[in-house]
């Protein structure tokens, strides 16, 4: 009897042996592995979202287009998790006080180190029913607040749209200056529509809109914008 418990006694120190073992094996860099991703943390005041896991909104913590809530992740852990929220859009030619609520694709990726924890370091919400896609290079850090530049600006010459009428102020992002100057030519007819009033339309894949005569009117200002595409000029 003595000696079955001393073989118990055995067996027993041995699986502890192995356990705590194994727990010293276990570095802190395996255990932040198996641990439940957040989005990257927080970088600036005021914010939301950052430094959470599975967040149901996020907030840059400045003006309204850098938010979006009501997010419904899909595969939160898995090395990219895409889901859907409500953001806020501002419609080419417009100012942010005229921006609307809008459903908006969100996508959380980059997964790795930031802070110690293990966490997206990458995110990014666009608005597909508009014209936007996803592009890495438009991306906010999640962990440093940092995005990459993802225009290319060109002021390009003025353009007669008739002969009375002449568009200044010429500046693309993402877009040559030739196909910018055709597609201001071209637009005539949907721009004099709006010049007193200001209004949105669509010209082509484009969306455009201006405000119309404001206090320091003219020139009236407009722009278009497709993506990561756009042009913006002045109509006097």
């Amino acid at each position: 009897m003595h000696g079955c418990r001393s073989v118990w006694q055995s067996l027993l120190f041995a699986m502890a042996l192995i356990v705590g073992i194994l727990g010293f094996l276990t570095t802190p860099a395996s255990r932040a592995s198996q641990e439940t991703p957040r989005l990257g943390q927080i970088w600036g005041p005021n914010q939301r979202g950052y430094g959470e896991p599975r967040p149901a909104s996020i907030f840059n913590g400045g003006d309204p287009t850098g938010e979006i809530d009501r997010i419904e992740w899909n595969r939160w852990g898995s090395k990219r998790s895409v889901g859907w929220g409500r953001g806020f859009f501002v419609w080419p030619g417009f100012s942010v006080a005229n921006g609307q609520r809008a459903r908006a694709r969100v996508v959380a990726f980059n997964l790795g180190n930031c802070g110690g924890r293990r966490a997206y370091r990458s995110v990014l919400w666009f608005f597909p029913q508009y014209g936007e896609k996803f592009h890495r290079q438009a991306a906010i850090n999640s962990c440093t607040g940092r995005r990459r530049s993802s225009s290319k600006s060109h002021d390009c010459s003025d353009v007669h749209v008739t002969r009375y009428v002449l568009a200044e102020e010429i500046t693309t992002f993402n877009l040559k200056c030739k196909a910018a100057r055709h597609l201001i030519a071209s637009s005539y007819g949907p721009f004099r529509r709006y010049t007193y009033d200001g209004g949105r339309y669509r010209h082509g894949k484009y969306y455009c809109g201006t405000e119309g005569y404001g206090v320091l009117s003219p020139p009236v200002f407009y722009r278009c914008a497709r993506d990561l595409r756009s042009v913006s000029f002045a109509i006097r």
